[in-house]
């Protein structure tokens, strides 16, 4: 179509083709970019609950009166789970929005692993320095795991509004409307008839690589879950 002149009529279903795509694109970019934050939020919100978990049993061997090997293996046991979940933290691709939540979560799982440390090497040395060190760091730990927790909660909010999408989906049925009826009116049994229905008939194909790039995402995000 933009190969050779147009017909001044043609050139008018054209404008709105154009409008219409716009505007379609705009509604699909919205869409896409929901679903990728709501599935990210969820899995950061998994490993926030994974942490709790690795915490609660700290405390329950805490209040044991286990032998100092024992104590040795739990906290070798409560490293390592911490060390894969921030290998899990590091291995998502965030949405451009949520990059310093990305970075936070990171940086507090780093903490999280040093703390750990810290209390591991003191149950295998008695080296009263690396306690006072992890005693050092609670605070620390807990309002960084509380900020993480918080700001998870505040993106959640942020997301796009889903009436703006529900909005601008409206709006692309009274575009799509139009355009059939220009087309229609315009072109009744012409060889541009053919033409302009091909405009649609781009949108239409347009629309389905769009929502299978859609599916094709939530698959692979589904992959991650237990």
């Amino acid at each position: 179509l933009n190969d050779s002149p147009s017909p001044p009529s043609l050139k008018s279903i054209l404008s709105q083709e154009l409008a219409f795509l716009d505007q379609y694109i705009r509604f699909l970019t919205l869409e896409l970019e929901q679903q990728k934050e709501e599935i990210y939020l969820r899995l950061v919100s998994d490993i926030v609950l994974a942490i709790d978990d690795i915490s609660a049993r700290r405390s329950q061997s805490l209040q044991n009166d286990g032998s100092s090997s024992q104590r040795i293996t739990t906290g070798e046991a409560l490293v390592s789970d911490a060390e894969s979940l921030l290998n899990e933290m590091d291995s998502l691709t965030p949405p451009a929005r949520l990059q310093s939540l990305q970075l936070q979560g990171s940086t507090y799982l780093n903490a999280y692993i040093q703390w750990l440390t810290l209390e591991l090497e003191y149950a295998q040395s008695s080296d009263a320095a690396k306690l006072d060190q992890a005693n050092g760091m609670i605070a620390e730990i807990n309002s960084g795991r509380n900020g993480f927790q918080s700001n998870i909660a505040d993106e959640g909010r942020a997301q796009p509004n889903q009436n703006e999408a529900n909005d601008m989906l409206g709006g692309i049925s009274d575009k799509e409307n139009l355009l059939v009826q220009a087309i229609n009116a315009g072109f009744r049994n012409s060889a541009a008839l053919q033409q302009a229905n091909d405009m649609l008939g781009e949108i239409n194909a347009r629309e389905a690589n769009v929502t299978s790039a859609i599916s094709d995402l939530e698959f692979v995000y589904n992959l991650r879950e237990p």
